[in-house]
Formats: C-alpha cells, structure tokens, sequence
C-alpha cells in the first residue's frame, strides 16, 4: 500500500476514536459532600471569643483531627500575606471554626491541643500552612499528617508520579467517597469578615471534616500493606518554623517513602510549533462569501481614508536683481545684470561666513 494511502488511513481512523470519545456520555456529576450527613446529631460551633474556643478545645484530649487553615487573600503581587484568620478542627462528632483574627488573644487550649503529640491533625499538604501558623502566632505543632503522602504509602497502585507530589483533598473525596468537595469562590474570600457568612462557614467545616474522614479511611488500609508504612513517611512535626521528624527537633523531616513505586514516566509532551495554524472547518459558498465581505467591510472602516498626495512644487532658486557698482565691471563689461540669489551669495562669502570683499 502506498505511504499518502496509509497515512490518511491513520488520520481517519484517529479523526472516529476522537469523534467517539466527544460523543461517549460523560459520568453524571458527584453528590456534593456534606459533613452533616456521616453525623446528624454532629455540631458545628463557630467560635469568635478566646475563653470559649479555650473550653472547646479543653474537651478534645485524644483522637484524630481534620485540620485546615484560613486567611484573608492579598490581591496585589508582592503583598506580604494576611495573618491566619480562622482554625478548623473536626472529628465524627464536632467541627471547630475558630476565627483567631476576632479574638483578642489566641487561645492558650488551642496551642496546647497542637502542640500534643497524642492528638493526630491531618490535612493535604499543610506544611506550609504548619509554617505560616508557627510564624503568625508562635505555635508549634506536632503529630501532622500529610494526607497525600498518606494516600501514596497505603494505596500505591491507585496513586502513582512523584512522592511529593500534592494530591487535592477534593481529588480524595472524589476517589473514596464518590462524592465532589466544591470549592469555589468561597476559598478565595475574605475570612477575617465578622462574622463569617453561612456559605463561609459550610465550606470551611466541609474541608476540615472531610480530612478528618479521609485520615480514617487511608489509615485503616495501613493494616493491609506490606511492609506496614512506617509513621516518619507521612507524619511531621513543626518546631521554630521547620519541619522535623516525629518527636525531633533535630532530624529534619522531608516526604520520603524507600518502597514507594513512582511506575513509570509519563510521555514527554510534544512542543506545539507557533507558526501551526489551526485548520478553519468547511462553509458553504454562501457563508464564505458574507464571511469574506464581513472582513472587507471590517478592514474598511479601520483603514484610514485614503489621500492623493498632491504634486509637489516645483522649486528653484531664488532669481534676484542684484546691482554691480560701476567701478566693479567686468572684463565682458557688463554694467549690470541678473544673477541667481544663491549664486550670488556664494560669490560673495567667503568661507568663514563673511564677505570677501566689496560687490
């Protein structure tokens, strides 16, 4: 079979999987997640006084935590960002919202409930919000899961490329729970507003509840695999705005995993030549005509009118009567006579600009 015939063989044949797959149904969408639904009697408590989060935070002594932070965006590049304005704490049977940037002091009971090694405060990748945390309000924090690498050592086959590589919690849900984690232009509001709105509220319980059940769900298939993944791979602490192994404050932690299987790399992507024109689809006579006449019209009226440049003048120098004295004759004798001005002032200057001598 010739080349060109093998060739449009293969673009047709490429032209119906692509015409397939646009005309194959998508999935229908995801129920929203909800973390009123795992618990009905669950409360949410939404905290703007420091003595009350400090009673809160008194009655969590052990346990897991879904943890997640928030602050105000900055809007201009360059900007230092906000101080952390709001706290999220849940497990099965409560969601804390702590809106620190209302209080007048932060609270002693939430440090200290951080601070616990016994407590677990898991979220996806919340090492900088650890960090940011640390340097806004001087609190240290132990015992922090990053549900990612998490999700890596316990269920490599579903998860493979890089170990640190973040996975989105909304990306988790969707995965273990079937169900979609909106986020929206809720996330990118203001939250040091007093008080928060409903919709600021639902997201946030909504985040830090759904890591909490995330936490329980990929730490239950801890069991399951072997080897059994050690702690350090996915927990941290964080002391002086560093991260350290667990219980260190000398070993620096980093998200390391030796028995983790990356598989294999993905394809390179193929640079696209600029130049490439998109081909434009067919149209009918009819249509290209109008389209053609549209585009005409279009480079009409942007075009500025045109001129006829008008026929330049004709120049010459200058003709000027210039009188000879009668002692200045010259040999051919003439008394007086008409010479051009140019003519006549480059006979009489000399180089210096001035005169040579008397005309």
């Amino acid at each position: 079979m010739a080349k060109p015939a093998q060739e449009a063989m293969a673009s047709s044949s490429e032209q119906q999987q692509q015409q397939q797959q646009e005309n194959k149904p998508k999935p229908p969408p995801l129920p929203p997640y909800s973390w009123r639904d795992r618990n009905v009697n669950g409360r949410l408590v939404y905290i703007r006084d420091h003595e009350q989060a400090d009673l809160e935070c008194s009655r969590i002594t052990e346990g897991s935590l879904g943890f997640d932070l928030e602050w105000k965006p900055t809007y201009v590049s360059g900007e230092p960002t906000n101080k952390v304005a709001l706290v999220q704490l849940a497990n099965a049977d409560c969601v804390l919202l702590l809106q620190v940037s209302a209080m007048s002091k932060f609270p002693e009971n939430l440090k200290a409930l951080l601070n616990d090694p016994n407590i677990v405060k898991a979220g996806c990748g919340i090492q900088y919000d650890c960090k940011k945390l640390y340097a806004d309000h001087g609190v240290v924090l132990r015992n922090c899961v990053d549900l990612s690498c998490l999700a890596r050592s316990v269920d490599n086959a579903q998860w493979k490329g890089k170990y640190n590589q973040p996975i989105g919690l909304a990306r988790l849900v969707s995965t273990y729970e079937k169900q979609d984690l909106p986020k929206g232009k809720v996330q990118r509001s203001n939250w040091e507003r007093n008080p928060l709105t409903p919709q600021q509220q639902e997201y946030a319980a909504n985040d830090a509840h759904s890591g909490w059940l995330m936490y329980t769900r990929l730490i239950a298939l801890a069991d399951t695999v072997e080897p059994k993944p050690l702690q350090v791979y996915y927990t941290f602490d964080v002391s002086q705005g560093r991260l350290y192994d667990p219980g260190s404050t000398s070993l620096p932690w980093s998200p390391t995993n030796p028995n983790y299987d990356p598989g294999p790399l993905p394809p390179p992507k193929e640079k696209k030549d600029k130049r490439e024109r998109k081909p434009r689809p067919p149209r009918d006579g009819a249509q290209a005509a109008e389209g053609a006449r549209e585009v005409a019209d279009a480079i009409r009226q942007q075009r500025p009118p045109r001129r006829r440049p008008g026929r330049p003048k004709e120049t010459g120098p200058t003709v000027a009567s210039v009188s000879i004295p009668r002692g200045a004759m010259t040999t051919e004798g003439l008394a007086s006579q008409t010479v051009p001005m140019a003519q006549a002032d480059y006979r009489g200057r000399g180089r210096g600009g001035g005169y040579r001598g008397r005309l």
